[in-house]
């Protein structure tokens, strides 16, 4: 059951992600924290490195502002929510280069 769940491409991966960390938040993690204490969502842009790019789609040459040198692999863009002590991610995307230049796989 679990494999057909996992490889159903009918299933609507982000609202599924969505709905689960909904219900951990408000089912769980709220009533660890007190009314005091300020919540957050939390945007993160980090770089997901890619070995094998040459065999996949749209894999991008992308700067790292860490390194500040360009990388082969993906922006992955993360929502989350956090209470300061905590942080459950929410939804997640990988992105590609807008420039047909950078674009590789």
């Amino acid at each position: 059951t679990y494999y057909r769940f996992m490889q159903n491409p009918h299933i609507n991966w982000l609202r599924f992600t969505i709905l689960l960390a909904e219900k951990i938040i408000n089912e769980h993690l709220k009533d660890l924290t007190s009314d005091q204490r300020a919540d957050c969502f939390v945007f993160d842009d980090l770089l997901y490195s890619r070995t094998g790019y040459k065999k996949t789609e749209l894999a991008a040459k992308v700067f790292d502002h860490v390194s500040m040198t360009y990388k082969k692999g993906f922006r992955m863009m993360t929502m989350g929510w956090t209470d300061g002590s905590s942080f459950v991610p929410i939804a997640s995307s990988l992105l590609s280069s807008k420039n047909d230049q950078n674009v590789i796989g």
